[in-house]
């Protein structure tokens, strides 16, 4: 039994959002070479880490991948330039 005066055109429901149509969540867009992994830690290290992004104002990911930057080094070859042994 409905109440008069409450129903969907009075507000309850709303539009229904398209199927493709993104929420207005403001979440970041990920860059194209960015993709979702799973690590283990311990629940004391999480929230360390939980307590540091949230003092700085980052997210969680922001503030790992800021970590892991500087502290792993890239050990990634890159082609060198062609020695030239007629110059001597």
């Amino acid at each position: 039994m409905s109440r008069p005066g409450r129903g969907r055109e009075q507000g309850q429901g709303g539009h229904a959002r398209a199927k493709g149509e993104a929420k207005a969540k403001g979440k970041k867009e990920r860059a194209p070479n960015v993709e979702g992994r799973t690590i283990y830690l311990h629940n004391a290290l999480f929230e360390r880490i939980m307590v540091q992004a949230h003092r700085k104002r980052k997210t969680i990911s922001e503030y790992v991948t800021g970590i892991l930057e500087r502290q792993v080094p890239d050990y990634r070859t890159t082609p060198s330039a062609p020695v030239d042994t007629d110059a001597a």
